[in-house]
């Protein structure tokens, strides 16, 4: 035993040492000091190639990792042998000094995008060739600077453009047959000189295609009101599971209705306003509403309201594209398939910083907020700076106080045997906070879709006897 102190432990001794013992268990008992600088060192794996349990408890220190990476020849046979030992070494950053040859990972910044770029004519070419850098600068906005189009805005001339948009007689049809030259021809301005193609919302001579329809839920009372020039395509829609109305319908456990068509032939302007009136003759007659907007909203029916003019005007209330792509992503779209966003030049491209909206300071935001004459309106357009200021108590100083919860009813609380009250809530939000779940939850048993929630029952106040 005293020999031992005197020992030098390198790789051949210990591989002596090792051979004496069927496996790392007897290793252990038979001399505790050469298991542990085996185990440290990584060696136990080749004295014993065939044991498993070698992976427990070990420290992945860097001298372990490596020796343990001296046996591959790259970091991909590194990770298919061991993954723990790759992920230490990719966290640390001890790949490259284990593999000096391996490729370095690049740093997608403006420079680099531009560069590689640069070896592409279109932009087909530049996604085959390197689409992690084209990504890159389609989400950060610098695809447009880097002077490459896309086929379709070069390649047709205007005489091509011009003869076979008269093939057609609707912008509609323009656009599903011939996609590219469409938007070829919104860039340059020649959709102005086609005359002859009908906008949405009408069909031949003239003749207006709007309907207004309703999904009604008659059993609990409930319906969708909407407008459409395409029925068989907008039912589809509402057949899908993220539309609202497929959802409720499955919350109920009852299939979508077919759509009563209460209007059509009418005009886009038309449908917008009898909307609003059906949707209040619905409220009239105590029906529950499952839309999430007001009516009167003709969404992609009135995407030629958006001019150029419009479009820019509301450009100027952001500072970055990032959030007014967000808010606005149908306009900016269209912005950017007509080159109007190559007018803002106030609207930086580049990502908001780290921190920026905490490290202003309240006179900044207040100039901000300003522009806006309510708070709703200003939390639109700057929804994470709303957040911080209303948590500092900004935003009760600048704004009015606001009308929410003026028409919320009283909900009442009871027990399982429908007498004993067990709370009052002031609202359904109130009651949904209360019990900490979902506020469909509580509006089901409100309106008699359910019996209990929660193990209660539920009443609006007013229609408690």
């Amino acid at each position: 035993m005293d020999n031992k102190k005197h020992r030098i432990l390198s790789y051949d001794f210990c591989k002596d040492v090792a051979s004496k013992c069927k496996n790392a268990t007897a290793l252990m008992n038979f001399d505790q000091p050469v298991y542990n600088k085996s185990r440290k060192t990584g060696w136990l794996y080749d004295f014993y190639p065939k044991t498993t349990n070698l992976k427990k408890g070990r420290t992945l220190s860097y001298e372990y990792c490596r020796n343990y990476a001296s046996r591959f020849n790259t970091a991909a046979e590194l990770k298919k042998n061991d993954s723990a030992v790759y992920c230490k070494c990719w966290k640390k950053g001890w790949l490259h000094k284990f593999y000096p040859n391996m490729r370095k990972e690049r740093v997608l910044d403006y420079k680099t995008c531009r560069k590689s770029a640069k070896r592409f004519k279109t932009r087909m070419e530049f996604r085959e060739g390197d689409n992690s850098a084209y990504l890159k600068s389609i989400a950060m906005g610098w695809i447009d600077s880097f002077g490459l189009y896309s086929p379709g805005t070069l390649v047709y001339t205007d005489e091509e453009i011009l003869a076979t948009a008269k093939r057609y007689s609707s912008h509609r049809d323009f656009r599903t047959h011939h996609k590219k030259m469409y938007n070829a021809a919104a860039k340059r301005g020649l959709l102005e000189k086609c005359a002859w193609l009908e906008k949405a919302g009408t069909g031949k001579a003239g003749v207006p295609t709007n309907c207004v329809y309703a999904y009604e839920f008659k059993k609990t009372r409930t319906v969708y009101v909407g407008i459409t020039t395409t029925k068989n395509l907008r039912h589809k829609d509402h057949l899908k599971k993220h539309d609202s109305v497929y959802q409720y319908a499955e919350r109920i456990g009852v299939s979508v209705p077919k759509p009563k068509y209460i209007y059509s032939e009418i005009t886009t302007e038309e449908a917008s306003k009898l909307e609003q009136v059906i949707i209040e003759k619905y409220k009239e007659d105590g029906w529950n509403l499952i839309n999430k907007k007001k009516g009167g909203s003709i969404g992609s029916l009135g995407a030629d309201k958006w001019t150029k003019e419009k479009c820019i005007a509301l450009t100027k209330s952001y500072k970055f594209v990032v959030d007014f792509d967000r808010d606005n992503h149908g306009v900016w779209e269209k912005m950017r398939k007509n080159g109007w966003d190559k007018e803002c030049p106030w609207l930086e491209r580049k990502a908001v910083p780290k921190n920026y909206w905490v490290n202003m300071s309240k006179e900044d935001v207040h100039i901000l907020a300003m522009q806006f004459k309510t708070r709703s309106k200003f939390e639109h357009s700057y929804r994470r700076l709303y957040v911080i200021a209303q948590e500092k108590g900004w935003i009760d100083e600048w704004f009015a106080p606001t009308n929410r919860g003026k028409n919320a009813r009283p909900i009442v609380a009871f027990e399982l045997d429908g007498v004993t009250v067990f709370g009052r809530y002031k609202s359904m939000i109130e009651a949904t906070r209360a019990f900490g779940g979902k506020r469909g939850n509580i509006n089901n048993a409100c309106n008699g879709v359910t019996k209990t929630a929660y193990g209660k029952i539920f009443k609006y106040a007013d229609e408690i006897d």
